[in-house]
C-alpha cells in the first residue's frame, strides 16, 4: 500500500492523505513528480510513503514555482535614472569662495 500526503502552495498546510492499494512505488512516483510539474496547480504532492517496506520508506517531494519576468529599472532620458546632470535632484551647487 502507498500513502501519499497532499499539501498546499499558498498555506504550507497539510490537506489531505490518501492511501492506495497499488504495489508499484516508482510508477506512482513516477506520476506524482509529473503531478508537480504542473504550476498551475495550488496543491502538490508532499510526501509519497511505501506503507509495505518494513521499515517505511518515504520520499518528500517539491513543486515547480512560476517563473517571475525579471525587473528591469530603466529611466527616462531627463530623470535621475537617466543621468542628465543638468536636471538631477541630487546635484547640489557649490557656492563660490569668493562671494
Amino acid at each position: 500500500m502507498i500513502e501519499i500526503t497532499f499539501r498546499s502552495k499558498d498555506t504550507g498546510s497539510i490537506l489531505r492523505t490518501e492511501t492506495f492499494k497499488a504495489k508499484k512505488y516508482e510508477a506512482v512516483l513516477k506520476k506524482c513528480k509529473e503531478f508537480n510539474d504542473d504550476v498551475n496547480e495550488s496543491v502538490y504532492v508532499y510526501t509519497v510513503s511505501n506503507l509495505a517496506s518494513n521499515p517505511r520508506h518515504t520520499t518528500g517531494l517539491t513543486f515547480k514555482a512560476k517563473f517571475i519576468k525579471p525587473v528591469k529599472l530603466v529611466g527616462k532620458e531627463h530623470s535621475v535614472l537617466g543621468s542628465d546632470p543638468f536636471n538631477c535632484d541630487y546635484l547640489i551647487p557649490l557656492e563660490n569662495e569668493n562671494g
